[in-house]
Order: C-alpha cells, then structure tokens, then sequence
C-alpha cells in the first residue's frame, strides 16, 4: 500500500512538471502564481522569450551591440529614472 502511495505521489509530480512546462510556466507558478513586478512569471521564458534568446547567440558581435543598445534605449523610455 505504502508503494502505492508513493508512485501514485510521484505521478502527481511528474503531471504537474510536465504540464508547467507545456505551459512555459514554473511549478511555483502553478502553485503560488509567483510573478515578478511586470506579471511576468519569473522562473522561465517565456516561448516568445525563448525565440528571442536563440536568435541573439547567433548574433555577431556587431549585432549583439545592436540588440543590448536598443533594449537599453527602449528600457529607459518605459522606466525612466527618478532624479531627486
């Protein structure tokens, strides 16, 4: 009985990763619904994210500027710094 509970347990498991990772979302997300302050889930890219991601490491070193200094530039205009 005792072995029954558990693969029944870690079936559970197994159910829930699999379906937090069809979702491109954490277990924790799942669970909790942690997000960051965006409401974006922390843990893990996104699909769109993640397409991103694998297009940038193709990148030359010329084309890897290109990218971090348009998304500086467009950060700032959405999150401007506060002068005191």
């Amino acid at each position: 009985m005792n072995y029954f509970l558990k693969n029944q347990a870690f079936q559970s498991a197994l159910l829930v990763i699999s379906l937090a990772d069809a979702l491109g979302v954490s277990v924790d997300f799942l669970a909790y619904g942690n997000k960051d302050d965006t409401g974006n889930n922390t843990k893990y890219p996104l699909l769109e994210e993640q397409e991103l991601i694998k297009k940038y490491r193709v990148l030359d070193e010329r084309g890897r500027k290109a990218v971090e200094d348009t998304l500086e530039r467009e950060y700032e205009f959405v999150n401007p710094r506060r002068e005191k």
